[in-house]
């Protein structure tokens, strides 16, 4: 069984400091050398994020975790939902291992409203998986992600 102890830390600081407000978050490869792969970026993360779940779970805090999969940003408008897991797995950033977000259930600073929600896309029982891109005029370019929630 993985050692997810860096996970309870983080969610216990995040709470305490209020960084979570300031969206510290905390990457997968962070908590075990092993999700440096990008090879275990996705399986990685849904275990990282039910640890997180569990264990807000248990403290019994108002608290909602987030992974995000951070993707491959694209250079014009169009249509770029994920349509499978394999998908998913090639939209990676080359760069950024998926990370985990804490929110205060309550906040206003936290919305889904403008992401699609991604119905029958993996088997889990602790949220729900969406898609989101906005354009960027910094660089003209469209970031885009998945995020379970």
């Amino acid at each position: 069984m993985r050692n997810f102890n860096k996970i309870n830390d983080w969610i216990l600081e995040v709470i305490n400091d209020g960084s979570w407000e300031r969206f510290n978050d905390l990457h997968i490869d962070i908590i075990d050398t092993e999700f440096k792969n990008r090879n275990n970026w996705i399986s990685g993360g849904i275990s990282c994020y039910n640890s997180a779940f569990q264990t807000l779970n248990k403290l019994g805090v108002p608290y909602l975790v987030e992974l995000c999969f951070h993707l491959k940003s694209k250079n014009k408008q169009g249509n770029y939902l994920i349509k499978d897991v394999k998908e998913l797995k090639t939209s990676l950033d080359k760069f950024t291992p998926p990370s985990l977000y804490l929110f205060k259930k309550d906040w206003e600073g936290y919305h889904v409203e403008n992401r699609i929600l991604m119905e029958n896309f993996i088997e889990n029982n602790y949220g729900n998986l969406y898609y989101y891109q906005a354009y960027n005029k910094d660089d003209n370019e469209i970031r885009r992600s998945v995020t379970l929630v």
